[in-house]
């Protein structure tokens, strides 16, 4: 228990440290490029902050279908399991079939997921590509 206690400290700590740092270097970052270039500033400004936004909106959407892709596979994974645990229950009752079909049914929903990704990392992709030569 001490360990967890000393581990969720040491990762606060630095969490706290390294968000602190880059507000701080986001600000100074800013107010320079404001001072040096204003036009370049407002540039900046129209493509990173929806960029960002997108990104989070992204990351979100990513995560929550890698979960369903991640859980489609863990009942494909176990419906496999099972069967084969009890193959000879499988054979004798002539179920083979059924089981595969039970099997393709959770692997084919996992790739049906994992392929609505598909389309929103090409919007990603594109609209990125797109902004990185205007804040280089």
């Amino acid at each position: 228990m001490s360990t967890d206690v000393t581990t969720m400290s040491g990762a606060m700590t630095e969490t706290v440290s390294y968000g602190a740092r880059s507000a701080i270097a986001a600000v100074g970052g800013s107010a320079l490029l404001v001072a040096l270039s204003p036009e370049l500033s407002v540039a900046v400004l129209a493509i990173v902050p929806p960029l960002g936004a997108f990104a989070i909106v992204y990351g979100r959407y990513v995560r929550k279908l890698q979960s369903a892709v991640q859980e489609r596979l863990a009942a494909a994974n176990t419906i496999a399991e099972e069967r084969i645990n009890s193959i000879r229950t499988v054979r004798a009752f002539g179920a083979e079939q059924l089981e595969i079909d039970a099997y393709s049914e959770q692997a084919r929903l996992a790739i049906q997921n994992d392929a609505l990704r598909q389309p929103i990392r090409s919007l990603y992709s594109i609209y990125s590509e797109r902004a990185r030569p205007v804040i280089q």
